[in-house]
């Protein structure tokens, strides 16, 4: 596990217990942080990091809704749906009641970026 809590793949598999709802945060090499259903983990292999799914610091939508501020460089937080789940998505669509609750996403992993380098001179 590197310092910002991400373990690669190639490293250690996750295991269930990890989830939150059915998901795991995953690292995906283009797209960032993502939020992934158990059974999806090795959906494709530009997953390379995971971790477990954050239990606390999750922040009432009702309480505060999340700005620009809060996203990271993709314009995402982590965020919870009444009838989607969990997923990443950008900070402006907290616009009806069915986001319940979010979060920002963690740091991408230390190596996040020499996986990405690699993906693109592939």
């Amino acid at each position: 596990m590197d310092r910002n809590g991400w373990t690669a793949f190639d490293a250690a598999e996750p295991e269930e217990r990890f989830c939150l709802y059915g998901y795991l945060l995953i690292w995906h090499v283009c797209l960032g942080v993502v939020a992934v259903t158990w059974e999806k983990r090795h959906e494709t292999s530009l997953y390379t990091h995971w971790r477990p799914m954050p239990r606390r610091g999750w922040i009432a939508a009702r309480e505060r809704k999340p700005t620009q501020a809060d996203a990271d460089s993709m314009n995402c937080v982590l965020a919870r749906h009444d009838e989607e789940g969990l997923r990443v998505t950008g900070w402006h669509q907290f616009y009806d009641d069915h986001w319940t609750h979010w979060m920002p996403t963690p740091p991408p992993p230390e190596d996040g970026p020499l996986y990405r380098k690699r993906f693109l001179e592939a």
